[in-house]
């Protein structure tokens, strides 16, 4: 899936990482945290990472 952030493309591959594209160009790869919003400093707060959170808050 690809997300868009001031021009520039993040690509997530089926390998764990994310290919920063442009101009059609990959100009760099970076391993992937899972989620893509938290990769780009944009955590939307979706319900899995609600849940995550939740969950880890019960382990402590």
């Amino acid at each position: 899936m690809n997300y868009y952030q001031g021009g520039t493309c993040y690509h997530e591959n089926d390998d764990n990482t994310v290919s920063v594209m442009s101009g059609g160009e990959v100009i760099e790869t970076f391993e992937s945290s899972g989620c893509i919003y938290n990769d780009l400093g944009c955590c939307q707060g979706c319900p899995e990472c609600y849940l995550d959170a939740l969950h880890r808050y019960d382990e402590d």
